[in-house]
């Protein structure tokens, strides 16, 4: 038990990229280069799990993002905790194929 004001939960996600990535420095000279490489990131999966004085705190009416909620908290202190899944463990559909593969996989 962490004991998070508010956790977010992540993923990996893996990007391969298919062409030599070249590095230079501030005066644009060669660097170096790595060819093909794959880049490890972790994503938010939109999911969280929060302290229900979040909720509580919540102006009626007013939109806001949960990156903006999260930052709020983090400023005033607060412990913000990170939960990570494997990238098979969700499925995003913020993306317009993405919501198509989430589709075929649940058969829907």
């Amino acid at each position: 038990k962490k004991h998070n004001f508010i956790t977010m939960v992540l993923s990996e996600y893996k990007a391969d990229i298919p062409y030599g990535v070249v590095s230079i420095d501030e005066e644009n000279n060669y660097a170096g280069v790595v060819e093909k490489p794959t880049y490890q990131y972790f994503i938010n999966t939109g999911v969280y799990i929060v302290n229900p004085r979040v909720i509580d705190e919540l102006e009626e009416d007013k939109p806001i993002s949960f990156p903006d909620i999260i930052e709020y908290y983090r400023n005033k202190g607060e412990k913000i905790g990170c939960y990570i899944v494997n990238e098979s463990a969700y499925m995003d559909m913020g993306q317009f194929e993405e919501l198509e593969k989430m589709k075929e996989k649940l058969n829907v």
